[in-house]
């Protein structure tokens, strides 16, 4: 007997709902016993939707932005010669864009910076944040209170817009006014 595509999906989903608790052990059981089977197709399953799984977790990551920078901060801790390898490759091939970033962030810096700047106090602030980095194993960031490139404003290079904080506030913060 033939059925249109929505009434088979129609009686396909009140069939699981009656029979979820089987189905999910029968599923189980199967995978247990076709542990190399289940891999594959898992695998290549994941690879034909690759865009909807690269999406899917963008929107989760959007939406759990605490929980992510969480999970991530403890995963570095945990590899940390994975992530040393890992940003040393990166750079090794992406050469083009670190010099475009530095030139661009010295660029910034730059512009941002009048003519009236105590440029000591400055360099002593980066200096003061490497020696705290350096005395408690953890990075400190040399942060501008109003961001150089901040989306309503744009704050100045100079000492009283310069403040030292742990590097994951820094990142946490990114380019807002707190």
């Amino acid at each position: 007997m033939w059925k249109c595509r929505k009434c088979v999906k129609h009686e396909s989903s009140l069939y699981y709902e009656k029979n979820k608790e089987k189905i999910k052990k029968a599923t189980s059981a199967w995978r247990k016993n076709n542990k190399e089977k289940s891999s594959v197709a898992a695998k290549k399953y994941r690879l034909e939707r690759k865009e909807f799984y690269l999406q899917s977790f963008r929107n989760w990551r959007e939406k759990n932005k605490e929980l992510h920078l969480k999970k991530v901060v403890a995963w570095q801790k945990n590899n940390i010669e994975k992530v040393k390898e890992n940003s040393c490759k990166w750079r090794r091939n992406n050469k083009h864009i670190i010099r475009l970033l530095s030139a661009e962030r010295r660029l910034i810096c730059k512009t941002a910076t009048p003519k009236w700047a105590n440029k000591f106090f400055i360099k002593e602030i980066y200096h003061l944040a490497q020696l705290r980095s350096d005395k408690t194993g953890f990075m400190w960031h040399v942060d501008h209170i109003i961001p150089l490139k901040g989306k309503g404003v744009c704050g100045l290079h100079v000492e009283t817009n310069m403040q030292i904080i742990p590097w994951i506030e820094n990142i946490r913060k990114s380019n807002k006014v707190l």
